[in-house]
């Protein structure tokens, strides 16, 4: 039989800690480069962009 004590001791013990950061210290994000993605975010807003506006000229010809 477990006793209530135990399990209640499991439940609230702390979680253990966060594994140990990489090569770059404590540099938020691990030093991670963030060019890439902010060109593809701007290419696809162009390539949304030009689908809208192909989309209302297409509607004001018909």
């Amino acid at each position: 039989m477990v006793s209530p004590i135990v399990i209640n001791h499991t439940i609230a013990s702390e979680p253990p800690p966060p594994p140990p950061h990489g090569s770059s210290g404590d540099i938020q994000g691990g030093g991670a480069s963030i060019e890439s993605g902010t060109f593809i975010l701007i290419a696809l807003g162009g390539i949304y962009g030009m689908r809208k506006l192909y989309q209302r000229r297409r509607k004001l010809i018909d």
